[in-house]
Order: structure tokens, then sequence, then C-alpha cells
């Protein structure tokens, strides 16, 4: 059966001489080279090489003790065997079984061969195992010969001036060798097809000599091209050949990326991103997905909120000589209209889970509306429904459960408490329970495992609630923490994987965290003293940052640190925004920071600046972006597509949706 590998075969020196009859025995390498000349990979569990023992004319050497096998690189020679008249070797991938990539190579060395006395051919044979054939019967074999010339006949040398060119790149061929013998020489290139030197009815080549020569045209070539030298002599009426093979190398430039360039468009209620590039590469790759795509192709995304959409794509072409890569960044902009919601003093917007209603708070100090719902699922944006003042409300925030069956607003009238709402299509406002805490409750978090909630107080108290998993009574005070910090806290954030809490005071200007592995819940270290109230938190979504907005315009930017007696690691200076800011969100994909500002600028007194968080410092990516007069709260969707802004200026309580509107970048 054939082999899936092609084998070729070249000897150190060139040709192969008989051993003398007496004295030193004639020394030699042989290099096999198996290569995948296919379109495929190739798996082999192993190959075998035999080579002819004996000291006869078709044998190659009469001692095997002093050969010295190499395998290639992660295979593992296994088995050395001598049969009747061959020693074989038996190579294999050091797993088990491994694939030869298309336009790959193997290469078996076997060094410190003695050439038996006798001139003549001999058959080396491979045999290709796999899928666990019989090396006696069903494995692909090849047979390679090699030509023995008698003892003293000389060596040819062949090489190339220079053997690596870059693409278009000019090389000679060289050779010299014994006088009175034929030389020949053959290539192949898709430009040429094959090439015969010399040419039908041409000279016959020198014993030294190039090509090409003197006056020819120059041997100009664009990939890697391997040159054959045979050489061919009678000597006392037996005729000897043998055939050497050399590789110009050929360095091809990076791939091009001729173009790559985004649309955003809208299906229904969807965003979806088509991206579509033009390159010369042999493959490409694109963030965000795992598959190998095509040089040339078209992708089109639809994010959810499992595989959202991610702020920047690098597009990556590869060929045989490395990789060219080609970013578009995804811009943002406003909605052409607001969705206004009667009353006045919106501080508070939360998005469900899967992203198709948001739910804003406002002020509630007379008797207007305090809670709205809004179906993002419509252009535009619409308000299903919005709850009225109930008596002895004064919300602060809200917050919403993981799996988007309860909606929670801290109530700080009096005592305080957290009230639990079931959102339905019919009532998204239907009042569930109330839970009474013992302290003035303020910011509200829910863990990200959906199984905790965690309330902090006036006085820097934290109050940690359960689901209870019982539809009446859903939520359950499980410990009130005293007043562990001397300070008023206003927020609080919880970290992706539900192991930190951190909370600020807006008045006590502080920043602390909390350990939630433990119980009771355990305060890190000592609280930061920041210079500026902070108004905002947000922590990035693989929980290694934590953005903190305060008044002035300053972003406050930490890590989290393994040490529990100091948990925050400053990231560089704080960051100078372009206003005053009252609200901050993180993009999906943790590389973008949501701002959103009051400036001192008449023609825009508010706006969102968006900041890319992936450079050091932050840079502003695109312009200000337009929304109401005073900005407060932003919320995120879960597929990254949209971000809501809450406006609360006084002739101005309304939210402006945020969407990807464009893409930008540069091919290369």
């Amino acid at each position: 059966m054939p082999t899936l590998l092609h084998y070729a075969l070249t000897t150190a020196p060139f040709p192969l001489q008989a051993s003398a009859q007496s004295g030193n025995a004639n020394i030699a390498t042989l290099t096999i080279v198996a290569t995948n000349a296919t379109s495929n990979g190739v798996t082999l569990q192993g190959v075998i090489v035999a080579l002819p023992v004996g000291d006869g004319a078709t044998q190659l050497t009469a001692d095997t003790d002093g050969i010295g096998p190499v395998p290639p690189a992660n295979w593992v020679l296994t088995q050395t065997q001598t049969t009747d008249g061959t020693i074989q070797y038996n190579f294999q991938p050091a797993g088990g079984s491994g694939t030869v990539g298309s336009n790959e190579a193997l290469m078996f060395i076997f060094n410190n061969i003695e050439i038996n006395t006798q001139p003549g051919t001999v058959m080396v044979e491979v045999i290709e195992g796999m899928n666990d054939c019989d090396p006696q019967s069903t494995c692909q074999t090849a047979e390679i010969a090699i030509t023995k010339f008698p003892n003293g006949w000389g060596e040819v040398s062949f090489w190339l001036n220079p053997p690596i060119i870059p693409a278009g790149g000019t090389t000679t061929l060289k050779w010299a060798g014994p006088a009175g013998a034929t030389y020949t020489i053959e290539y192949y290139t898709p430009q040429t097809g094959v090439v015969n030197v010399p040419a039908q009815g041409q000279p016959a080549l020198g014993d030294e000599g190039q090509y090409p020569g003197q006056g020819q045209p120059a041997l100009q070539l664009e990939e890697n091209t391997t040159f054959y030298l045979s050489v061919v002599d009678d000597v006392n009426g037996q005729t000897y050949s043998a055939q050497q093979q050399i590789t110009a190398t050929v360095e091809l430039p990076l791939p091009t990326i001729t173009s790559f360039t985004g649309e955003v468009y809208a299906d229904g209620a969807t965003l979806l991103l088509k991206l579509t590039w033009v390159t010369d590469g042999q493959s490409c790759e694109l963030t965000g997905t795992s598959d190998t795509l095509n040089p040339n192709g078209t992708l089109t995304i639809t994010p959810t909120a499992i595989a959202p959409l991610l702020s920047a794509y690098t597009l990556t072409a590869t060929n045989a000589a490395g990789n060219t890569s080609a970013t578009l960044t995804l811009e943002w902009g406003a909605a052409d209209y607001k969705v206004a919601i009667s009353g006045r003093g919106l501080r508070a917007i939360v998005l469900s889970p899967d992203g198709t209603r948001a739910y804003t708070l406002q002020d509630a100090s007379d008797d207007t509306d305090f809670l709205a719902a809004l179906d993002t699922t419509t252009t535009p944006v619409s308000v299903v429904a919005q709850a009225g003042k109930s008596a002895a409300v004064i919300p602060w925030a809200l917050a919403q459960s993981t799996d988007g069956t309860y909606l929670l607003v801290t109530d700080w009238y009096y005592t305080g408490s957290l009230r639990v709402l079931a959102p339905t299509a019919s009532d998204p406002f239907q009042s569930v329970s109330n839970v009474v805490l013992n302290f003035t409750s303020m910011g509200v978090a829910v863990a990200p495992d959906g199984a905790s909630v965690y309330v902090v107080g006036a006085r820097g108290e934290i109050g940690v609630l359960e689901f209870t998993g019982t539809a009446s009574n859903p939520l359950q005070l499980a410990a009130e923490q005293p007043a562990a910090l001397s300070y008023g806290l206003t927020g609080v954030a919880v970290t992706p994987d539900s192991t930190r809490a951190y909370v600020f005071g807006e008045q006590s200007q502080v920043l602390a965290a909390y350990d939630l592995t433990v119980q009771p819940i355990k305060l890190l270290g000592e609280p930061v003293s920041l210079s500026l109230s902070p108004l905002g938190i947000a922590v990035a979504p693989d929980g290694q940052r934590i953005y903190v907005a305060c008044s002035g315009g300053m972003l406050y930017i930490y890590e989290p640190t393994t040490n529990p007696d100091n948990p925050f690691q400053p990231v560089g200076d704080p960051f100078q925004a372009a206003g005053y800011i009252n609200g901050v969100a993180v993009s999906v994909d943790g590389a973008r920071v949501f701002l959103t500002l009051t400036t001192t600028s008449q023609s825009q007194p508010g706006g969102v600046q968006v900041l890319d968080v992936t450079t050091s410092p932050p840079q502003q990516v695109g312009q200000l972006i337009g929304v109401g007069l005073v900005p407060a709260a932003i919320a995120m969707s879960p597929d990254g597509t949209r971000a809501y802004v809450v406006n609360t200026g006084a002739d101005d309580n309304s939210v402006s949706p945020l969407f990807v509107s464009s893409v930008s970048g540069s091919t290369q």
C-alpha cells in the first residue's frame, strides 16, 4: 500500500562509497525526511525504518552496533529489532499517536553507519503504522534506493548561494564532483512547472558549475523549492547513480489584511454585528470565536448574555511566515429619543438578566411614582408601568435577583427595610414581602451566585440576607453585621465569584472590602480613604478591576490583592474625567468603562464618556455621547449591545438608551 507521507533520503557524504577492503570503514549519515504534501493532517501511530544488514552489494552495513538513530521532535525510539538480513528501528510519537500537519515534515537521522565494502544499490524500507496495521502485510510501505559507489570514486558537493532568500529573490545552484560523471538537475515551481537542466538539446553539465549560468535568466523563487542533483557514472562496465536534494528556503512576507470592516444593524429588537475581511493569508482567527476561519470571509455575530458583544474584535491572518492582525473597535452612540418617566429625581436603573426589561427608581419624597418598568425590546423603548408611592416609602437603591424573579428596593424610612417585588407581565411591581432591617438601609447588591443579598446602612451596618426558595417569604435576614465601620455606607458591589463585597460611603469618603466566604463576614484590612465622595462603584466581569467614581470627576482604579490586610492595590493615578462623574459601568468584556458626566460646557451639559481601560492610563474612545442634562446611573445590557442612562435634571426625567452604533479601525 502506498504511504501517506512522501519520503526522501539524503546522505553525507554524497554519494555513498563502499569502504576499502582493508583499513577503516567509511562512516556515513543517512537522513530520511517524511513530508506531508497533502492539504490535511496525517495521523500515525509509528514509523519503522529497516536497513539491510550484511556484507553484500545489496546490504548497507555489516556492523550495526555503532549506529545512532535520532527520532524526530516529540517522537521516541521505542524498539530496535534485528531480523534476518535487516535491522528495524521502531519510532513512535511520544503521546502514542501524532499528527503531521499539511506541509509539515518529520526527520529521521541515522548517524555513524559503517558502509560495507561492496558497491551496489541498497533498498531502505519505511513502514507507516496506523490503525493497528500489520507491518508484515497491511501497513503502508515505501522503498528508497541508495547507491554505494566504488571506494575512492569521490564526493559531490551541491549547494545554494544564498540558501535563504526573500519571496521573489534570486539564488544560484552550485556543484562540484569527479570528472567523467553525468550531472543533471531537476526542480519544480508553480510558475515554471518541471524544469530539467540541461534542457533537451542543450550541452551536458560539467563536473563543476553553477545554474543559472552566465547570461542566463536569474533563478527567482516565490516559495520554498527543492532541487535534485542526479549523478551517473560507469565504472568498470557497471552503472552507478545517486541523487541528492537541497531546498531553497524562501522567507515569505507576513500576510496582508486588505480589508477588515464591520457593520452594526438591527434585526427587530436584536442588534447584529457583521464582520467582513479580505486577506492573502492561509487562514484567519477572530477574537471571540474558537474556529479557524477562511482567509476571506464574512461572519455575522448575534450577541447573547452568554456570548456577549465584545468592545473590539481582532482579526489575525496567518501564513507560513507568521501573523498579521487588525482590530475593529465598536463605537457607541445615543438613540435619537429619550424615554420620559413621570415624576422627578431618577437615581437608579437595573436590567433583567435577559435584558428585556429595565427598572428605574426615583426620589419619592412626595407623591410621585417611584418605580418604572421599561420594555427594552421595542423601538423606541417603552414604559410598561409605573408604581405610585405607598405610605412611608423613601427608596434609595434597587437590585434584581440573578434569575430575574425578584426586584429588591431599599427603603430607608424610619428603621429601614428591603421591599421584595416579583415582576410579572401583568404586574411588574407585584409586592411579595418586606424584610425589616434594624438600620437605615441604603445600597443593595445581589451576589452573582444568586444565593445572598447584601444591604449596607447609613451607620456602617451590613445586612446579609439569603433566598429561601419560599414564594411567600423569599428572603430572610441571615445575619446583621454590626457597625464594624464607624463610617456611613451608601453603596455596595459584589465580585463575580461572590467572595468579596466592596462597600463605600458617600459622606464618609471611604472604600472597604469584606470577605464573604466566612460567617460572619469579615472586614479586610482598613478602609481606604478617598479624597472625594464616592458616588458609584463597578467591578469588572473578571473581578480583577474595581472602578470607583467620585465627585469632582475622579475615577479611582484598584486591583484586588490576596493580602487580607491590604485588599486593594491602586492602578496608576486617579483618572480625571471630562466632567463631574455621577455614575459608572463596565462593559461585559471588561475593556470599556462608561462614565455619566455633567460638565461646565453650555453646548454639552451632560454626556457619557467611554474609556478604553486596556491602556494605562485609560484613553477616551470616541467623543462624549450626549444624553440628558444631568445623567446619573447607567446599566449595561447582558449581551453588551446597549446601555441605559437615567437623566435626573429638573426638566428632564428620562432614560437615554445607548447603542453600539458603528465600527471603526484600520486594516494594518
